[in-house]
Order: C-alpha cells, then sequence, then structure tokens
C-alpha cells in the first residue's frame, strides 16, 4: 500500500506547489489530485480485469467448440471410432431421466433421437440432481469412457456453462 500511496502524495505534492500562484487552497488541491488519481487507478484496475477476463473467456471458448457435441453427435462419432474415449468433452442435451443407479451414482440420461443409444451422464455430486429436471436443456463436461449396454457413458461430470452462453458474455463485455 505505501507504494502505490506515495505516487499519489508526490503528485499532490508538485500540483500543491503549482497551484500556489494560483490562489487554490492546500486543501483543495490535495483533495481533487487524491481523488482523480486514485479513480484513474481504478479504471486502469477494471480495465485490467476485463481484459483478462476476455482472455480467459477467449481460451474457454476456444477448449469448449472443439469438444462441444450434441448428445446425437457424440452417439455417432463415439460409435464410429473410439477416438473419444478417456477423453473430456461437453455435451449439450435435454434431460430425459434423472436419477441415483444401483451403485448409488447420481445421474441424469440425456434425450436422443437414436432410438437405441443414449447418454448417461454419471455426475460428480448428488446435490446437482437437486436443481435438474426433465426437459431442461443442460451442457455437462465430463469424461467420455464408451458405451455400456446402449448407453455412452460419461464419468466426473458436472454441470458446464453452454458455448452459446460463454459467446453471449464475450460479445456483453
Amino acid at each position: 500500500m505505501k507504494r502505490s500511496l506515495l505516487p499519489t502524495l508526490l503528485l499532490a505534492t508538485i500540483a500543491f506547489s503549482s497551484s500556489c500562484s494560483s490562489g487554490t487552497s492546500p486543501e483543495e488541491v490535495k483533495t481533487s489530485e487524491v481523488a482523480s488519481s486514485g479513480e484513474e487507478a481504478l479504471k486502469q484496475n477494471a480495465a485490467a480485469a476485463t481484459d483478462a477476463y476476455r482472455a480467459q473467456l477467449q481460451k474457454d471458448i476456444a477448449k469448449h467448440a472443439e469438444r462441444t457435441f450434441t448428445t446425437d453427435q457424440l452417439v455417432r462419432k463415439a460409435r464410429a471410432t473410439k477416438g473419444y474415449y478417456n477423453n473430456q468433452v461437453y455435451v449439450e442435451g435435454v434431460i430425459k431421466r434423472t436419477g441415483i443407479d444401483e451403485i448409488e451414482q447420481p445421474y441424469v440420461l440425456l434425450k436422443s433421437k437414436d432410438r437405441v443409444y443414449s447418454v448417461k451422464v454419471i455426475l460428480t455430486n448428488k446435490n446437482e440432481l437437486k436443481v435438474l429436471k426433465t426437459g431442461d436443456k443442460v451442457t455437462f463436461d465430463g469424461n467420455c469412457q464408451g458405451f455400456i449396454l446402449s448407453n455412452l457413458i460419461l464419468i466426473d461430470a458436472t454441470q458446464a456453462s453452454s458455448l452459446s452462453s460463454l459467446k453471449d458474455n464475450l460479445k456483453n463485455l
């Protein structure tokens, strides 16, 4: 704090000495200089924070874009190649059903146009089930494990921001 206060005091001293001939009181000079340099520092900090947030959003969007799939896209791609197995993916879909499976894991089953295959998302936190409802449009971030029977399994999944909401956030900066 002492380091950031020193330039402010120095500016106030310089302003005071230059304004003595103009008839401005020392209190007026000190107050106006401290206020204006403080406002400038706040503006610079806000601009730096906004730039850092913008850069992080751009990284998140790039990461999301290459690994975001709808339920149907992910099922088709995983059936065609095992290249998605043991990889982190984002899946966007509509909730068909939620529940707790036989080994006490919370899960979400996503709707699919495919009559046989679907995506089963195994959540890391049971509390997420409390806010998820059938019919909700959601995005999950999870590790694709491959198929068990007719379900493509994503484990260690958490609810994530959708790609479109990240892009909206960037536009609104």
